[in-house]
């Protein structure tokens, strides 16, 4: 029996499923709910890419301590995936993203 999300207010038997709700039903209710556009079939959640041990250093240094760590950073990937993780933080700190900048326009001008 196929899982479905609920995009509207379905009802199965007696049991009300509201929007959002995951509700398995056989396969040809799953085709006409999917078709009608009151379900979607639920999709397994893809897993986020685990952190490189340079990417959870990063994350955890003081200001200062990044700052280091992009000087000596040549890897533009790596350079990349520091900017997002100082760009998510609650207060992206002005003098790391500088220095990503810097460091980033020096390895391209290399």
């Amino acid at each position: 029996m196929p899982k479905l999300l609920a995009l509207i207010t379905l009802q199965a038997g007696r049991a009300l499923f509201p929007p959002g709700a995951e509700v398995d039903v056989s396969d040809d209710e799953a085709a006409r709910l999917i078709a009608a556009g009151f379900a979607e079939p639920v999709t397994a959640p893809v897993a986020a890419p685990a952190e490189s041990e340079d990417v959870q250093l990063f994350r955890e240094c003081n200001a200062k301590a990044a700052v280091a760590l992009i000087d000596g950073t040549t890897d533009a990937a790596l350079l990349a995936q520091h900017r997002t993780v100082e760009q998510d933080r609650k207060e992206p700190r002005k003098t790391v993203l500088e220095a990503l900048d810097a460091r980033v326009a020096a390895l391209a001008a290399a």
